[in-house]
């Protein structure tokens, strides 16, 4: 299979995964609103699901640099086909946090084993387009939360069912059809891996991994919280949820075209990371003042194009600063600054939510934002931009 048609396969995938998890989100949330948990309990469990992946990530990315692209996504699948369709029988908080634990580590090595397998599959003038449509899809749900509400509604097992199946589905195709990049090198390396881990840390990336930090922070706690205010504070069924956040990631998905192309032609990645700073910690100010679902909308919508421009730029910043044979490890790195960021937001969704219902989380993002933009442009340079030798 050539470099094109594998890339798309690796694309279509990451898209078909991405709507089965955006099936089970939602139905997720709303299954333990059902069983009585409040905010402070969800929040907690997707904080365990992230702690164990960021737990996990560092030794994943070695694992990867070993086993190789290929083997890493398709171990990362497996784990995520198994175990969702456990969670509809749940009823003991004890088992969600088990759930959530395995999927974590799932999440761990499928998502660095996708960007290393983009970053060594296409060629270099066509890898800012290419990490741009391999962060949105990684992260997209599609018309996940509107088909997951009619799958929830016509019974509690059936989202969590397709989600598995579709998975499973997923990783047979893979198996099949993926090859592996001829560059990984999936020799034993010994402790290579480990000093090539040091390079990630070189002060034109100290702001790119802040960055990811700041704004993993804020949307983690906005991607919680907003769900929760469309249906609690605005009363909208799950199935009104999820159709009102299908629009916002259609327009993303046309915007995620446009900004991979300009990357192909441009290097200034900084300012594309700077912009979606600013912007997410505006949407962050500007959420306090909701008071309807279409103004919700349109700041979701908004908050997603932050994160296509904070994603892109920075992966594909990573991608340019690290080398093949640890890109696995370095790709794990990157993930593991966007994992502690979303943990720490999780966590003081919990704290706050009960002492000035929805504000603090907002402001608290600005701020985070607002660090992240000097951070980037205290540490990068445009003219950083070429890979260490």
């Amino acid at each position: 299979m050539g470099r094109n048609k594998a890339f798309l396969l690796l694309l279509l995938g990451d898209i078909f995964v991405g709507l089965a998890f955006g099936i089970i989100d939602y139905p997720l949330i709303a299954y333990m609103v059902s069983l009585g948990y409040e905010t402070i309990a969800i929040g907690r469990l997707i904080s365990f699901g992230l702690i164990a992946m960021v737990i996990a990530q560092i030794p994943a990315g070695l694992l990867i640099d070993r086993i190789g692209r290929k083997n890493g996504i398709l171990l990362g699948l497996c784990i995520y086909a198994v175990f969702p369709v456990f969670y509809p029988f749940c009823v003991a908080y004890l088992w969600f946090l088990v759930i959530a634990v395995i999927s974590g580590v799932g999440n761990a090595i499928l998502t660095p084993a996708s960007f290393a397998f983009v970053a060594e599959i296409v060629p270099k003038e066509m890898q800012g387009m290419a990490m741009t449509l391999a962060y949105f899809t990684s992260g997209i749900l599609t018309f996940g939360p509107f088909i997951g509400g009619i799958f929830y509604a016509l019974h509690k097992t059936v989202p969590f069912i397709v989600c598995s199946a579709m998975t499973t589905m997923t990783a047979a195709v893979f198996y099949k059809f993926l090859p592996e990049p001829k560059s990984s090198n999936v020799d034993e390396k010994g402790t290579k891996e480990i000093v090539k881990l040091a390079k990630v840390f070189r002060r034109p990336l100290a702001g790119v991994l802040f960055a990811n930090f700041a704004y993993s922070f804020g949307a983690g706690m906005l991607f919680l919280v907003v769900p929760i205010f469309f249906l609690t504070v605005l009363n909208e069924s799950i199935v009104q949820t999820g159709l009102a956040l299908v629009v916002p990631q259609i327009i993303c998905f046309i915007v995620s075209l446009f900004v991979g192309g300009w990357m192909n032609r441009t290097k200034e990645k900084r300012n594309l990371l700077i912009l979606g700073l600013v912007g997410c910690g505006i949407v962050a100010l500007v959420f306090t003042l909701v008071t309807t679902a279409v103004e919700a909308v349109l700041l979701w919508t908004f908050l997603m194009l932050t994160g296509i421009f904070i994603g892109s730029s920075s992966s594909t910043m990573v991608a340019e600063f690290s080398e093949e044979p640890s890109r696995g490890t370095a790709m794990s790195v990157y993930s593991f600054f966007g994992t502690l960021g979303a943990i720490i937001s999780m966590q003081t969704v919990s704290d706050v939510q009960n002492v000035i219902f929805l504000q603090a989380p907002f402001y608290m993002t600005f701020l985070f934002c607002a660090i992240g933009v000097i951070a980037v442009l205290v540490t990068v340079k445009e003219k950083d931009h070429k890979p260490f030798t």
